[in-house]
């Protein structure tokens, strides 16, 4: 199997979706745009937009901005509040733990910024039962991704709010389309999520998650789309306004900011890792170097160091709300190895040594 890092970051071919150009992932090329784009003119654009949006009434929403309670949240709740808009701050749940970080990141992003906030989500007893399914019919969740998209857009069109904000578009971040657009795809009744759905929990009644119809009166915005979009950027706005990293380093991760907030969740990383051979530490390397903040030759030695690492904690996390057993976790997950990129050393799954820095 042809295993190849980007020339520029190191993000492999092994990605699902994955465009690669005379050996340059879509991401990096992406980013390379942004010396073309005449920002100004996108601010401007926003600037319209939010000004289009304002009702001047303290007692209506302008919009809804869908948050975490992490990095990317404090910035852009703080850009839209600069706009002049009053939003409503929208938050997905999920059913596993909070790191005690996030909590204080949540409230204190809410109380700083005075807006109201909703946090929504489904029945635990249902997430499970995704969850589960997800894990051993798909090898990750797709579903979440999809709960975090879809339920704050319905929530706005029975509410009557027009506009979504969300952060970044990762398909053109992360390089899996050359298409820069600024509007959030509404769902169809054929998205293969939608109907994974349905198969998999029938008798699950969520309008917020099944749509059976939408409202094209509410439109999804990506902010990246206007604005340079940088997570090592936002982490750093966001620690000048109260945000808290965590106190110990993951394993797995090559940082302590990003994705704090929803913990047994971040087995999808690992998973991520046994099927195409690249995990979070690759990720974030990855946006680092696209960015001038990390040397590509070191960039190699973390992911070297971390990127096959599962943290106890995260583990133990996914296990209590899923049920499993460790063992019953690993027969299922062994089961998604890629045994054409990793090979077993001392029980531990790594990439194939000859494989190692691209091939």
């Amino acid at each position: 199997m042809s295993y190849k890092l980007c020339k520029r970051c190191l993000m492999p071919n092994t990605r699902p979706g994955s465009i690669f150009k005379d050996g340059v992932c879509q991401a990096c090329l992406n980013h390379d745009k942004r010396k073309e784009i005449d920002w100004d003119l996108r601010k401007k654009k926003l600037d319209n937009m939010c000004r289009s949006l304002k009702s001047n009434r303290p007692d209506k929403y302008d919009c809804i901005i869908a948050i975490s309670g992490g990095k990317d949240s404090y910035f852009i709740t703080d850009l839209y509040l600069k706009m002049g808009l009053n939003p409503l701050l929208v938050r997905v749940s999920d059913g596993f733990s909070m790191s005690k970080e996030s909590k204080y990141n949540l409230k204190n992003l809410i109380t700083i910024s005075k807006c109201d906030f909703i946090e929504i989500s489904i029945s635990p007893y249902y997430f499970r039962e995704l969850t589960r399914s997800g894990f051993e019919e798909l090898g990750n969740f797709p579903f979440f991704d999809y709960m975090i998209y879809n339920m704050p857009i319905r929530l706005a069109q029975k509410m009557g709010i027009s506009a979504v904000f969300y952060g970044e578009n990762p398909s053109y971040e992360y390089g899996t389309s050359a298409e820069d657009s600024f509007l959030v795809p509404l769902t169809t009744s054929c998205d293969s999520n939608l109907i994974w759905i349905r198969e998999t929990c029938p008798d699950l009644i969520s309008d917020l998650l099944v749509p059976t119809e939408w409202d094209k009166a509410t439109k999804a915005i990506y902010t990246s789309y206007f604005i340079p979009w940088s997570g090592y950027g936002n982490y750093e706005f966001a620690k000048k306004m109260g945000f808290k990293s965590l106190d110990y380093r993951r394993s797995g991760n090559i940082e302590d900011y990003d994705q704090i907030d929803s913990w047994g969740w971040q087995i999808s990383n690992y998973l991520k890792f046994l099927k195409f051979g690249f995990g979070r530490s690759t990720d974030i390397a990855s946006r680092l170097i696209r960015e001038g903040r990390l040397e590509r030759y070191f960039g190699i030695k973390m992911v070297e160091a971390f990127d096959s690492k599962l943290d106890d904690s995260i583990l133990y996390d996914f296990l209590n709300f899923t049920g499993y057993t460790e063992t019953e976790f690993w027969n299922i997950a062994n089961r998604w190895v890629n045994r054409d990129i990793l090979t077993n050393d001392s029980g531990y799954w790594i990439l194939k040594p000859e494989l190692k820095s691209g091939g």
